[in-house]
């Protein structure tokens, strides 16, 4: 459940703008058309993901927004006037609520914490106060777990692990449970099955990262990569760099062989490598058209368009033949997977009903598989010499997969032998989520000196920094 707007209302109404800013836009940026790019806080671009939110006060006439930073090195929460292009960093951390009367609400290391913001002075006072411990970790592909007005404060209890599982047709767990103390997304599974490429996320580990299914070891291949697919062959894998703007293909084995394809000042979310190794798809962002699909030589040349529409295009995957491409595209008002004729880009047809994301192939091409808006997994029949055309959507089972299906990043991925699947997603998802309401929690902020959390260090960027625990207030039940 997002929180982000539990409370939200009239006097929540203002005028400072307030950025979270986090990496992984890649992961979550299919959606353009719940975005806009704001300027960063070094002129930078961030794009803007959540709902807007207001912070009170006397002059400025400004609003917030929850973003994502398209570099990760300028992550963190922002405060900045709309009449002006400066913005302050406030907080290292990658997600922040405005409380009134003048607080921010964050959660570092599972402790929600609350700082006094200075509105004047666009500045923490530095004495976080300490409000609740085993809160769970925001992310965006989740939504927010904190919210708060005057009188109440909800929070989600709970840290939550992610695991990747391995389950067959119908959802039951085949071959072990794989935890992953580095959040990762954008799973792509290696042409022999036996290892994955992910991306991890900047509040654990960012970059690019291999798994080891057998022996369940996590590398990092590069701090700098976002997104990554393999070579048909698995010898070489391709990714972003420099905040998207770069395709980088490298070595998989031991990054020898590096060489920049593709570079721009567009950001560029790699999606699929063709059969033949040819060719490489990525989405390129437009601020005129969106997502749009682009094409380049693996080894290097001029990028053309592929498909530029008005509309978003994104999440594309080629058929194992070569023959058809899937994507992901907004064209009749909602997310759905629709397939074209490669490299032609004609006979457009629509695969999904009801809305649908992330298509992938079943190898021997006899099925595309994609995920429905509920998070279910769907099969459908694919043309091939013995079928012309597409079949008619089959629901396989619920996944506990997080995140909207439309969100530019892979949560799955089809095992070599289209039997089974590799899941990413909550260990408990299928439990219900505490929330805890406080009644009257801004009056208990009285500070009382406390040490912090065991291996936990809290600063503000001086040595006096120190949480402090909250001693008032009563949980509603």
């Amino acid at each position: 459940m997002n929180l982000n707007r539990l409370f939200d209302g009239p006097e929540v109404a203002g005028d400072l703008l307030v950025e979270a800013a986090c990496d992984n836009m890649f992961h979550h940026l299919a959606l353009a058309r719940r975005q806009q790019v704001v300027a960063g806080p070094d002129g930078g671009d961030f794009a803007a993901l959540r709902a807007r939110f207001h912070v009170p006060g006397k002059r400025r006439r400004n609003s917030g927004d929850e973003v994502v930073a398209i570099d990760g090195s300028r992550a963190g929460v922002f405060a900045g006037s709309l009449d002006s292009p400066r913005s302050i960093r406030l907080l290292d951390a990658s997600a922040a609520t405005f409380a009134p009367p003048g607080y921010l609400l964050y959660v570092q290391h599972d402790m929600l914490m609350a700082e006094a913001l200075d509105l004047e002075r666009m500045a923490l006072s530095g004495r976080p106060v300490l409000l609740a411990r085993g809160v769970s970790t925001p992310s965006l592909a989740e939504g927010n777990v904190v919210s708060g007005s005057r009188e109440l404060l909800a929070f989600r209890e709970g840290a939550r692990r992610q695991q990747l599982t391995q389950v067959d047709r119908a959802g039951a767990e085949r071959g072990g449970v794989i935890d992953t103390p580095v959040a990762l997304s954008n799973l792509r599974l290696s042409p022999d099955g036996g290892s994955l490429l992910a991306t991890g996320s900047v509040t654990d580990a960012p970059g690019v990262w291999l798994v080891d299914l057998a022996g369940r070891q996590q590398t990092r291949l590069s701090a700098d990569g976002l997104g990554s697919v393999w070579s048909p062959d698995g010898r070489r894998i391709a990714f972003s760099t420099r905040g998207g703007r770069d395709l980088f293909v490298r070595s998989a084995r031991d990054g020898a062989d590096a060489r920049i394809v593709a570079t721009d000042a567009f950001v560029k979310i790699v999606n699929d490598w063709s059969p033949d190794g040819r060719q490489m798809i990525y989405a390129q962002i437009d601020a005129e058209t969106k997502l749009d699909l682009w094409s380049v030589l693996a080894a290097g040349g001029t990028p053309t368009p592929l498909l530029k529409t008005p509309f978003n295009e994104a999440q594309a995957r080629i058929s194992p033949d070569g023959r058809w491409i899937a994507y992901v595209t907004e064209q009749s008002g909602a997310g759905e997977v629709w397939a074209r004729r490669y490299p032609q880009m004609d006979e457009a047809r629509q695969v999904s009903v009801g809305g649908g994301g992330q298509p992938q192939w079943r190898s021997d091409q006899s099925e595309l598989f994609y995920l429905s808006p509920d998070h279910a997994l769907m099969a459908v029949d694919a043309p091939g010499a013995a079928r012309p055309a597409f079949g008619s959507p089959r629901r396989l089972f619920h996944t506990s997969i997080v995140g909207s299906p439309s969100d530019a990043r892979d949560s799955y991925a089809v095992m070599p032998d289209g039997r089974t699947f590799l899941l990413y997603g909550n260990q408990d998802a299928t439990g219900p989520v505490p929330i805890t309401l406080i009644r009257n929690w801004a009056a208990g902020l009285t500070p009382v000196a406390m040490a912090p959390a065991r291996g936990v260090t809290l600063t503000d960027g001086s040595a006096a920094a120190m949480p402090y625990e909250w001693t008032q207030g009563r949980r509603t039940p």
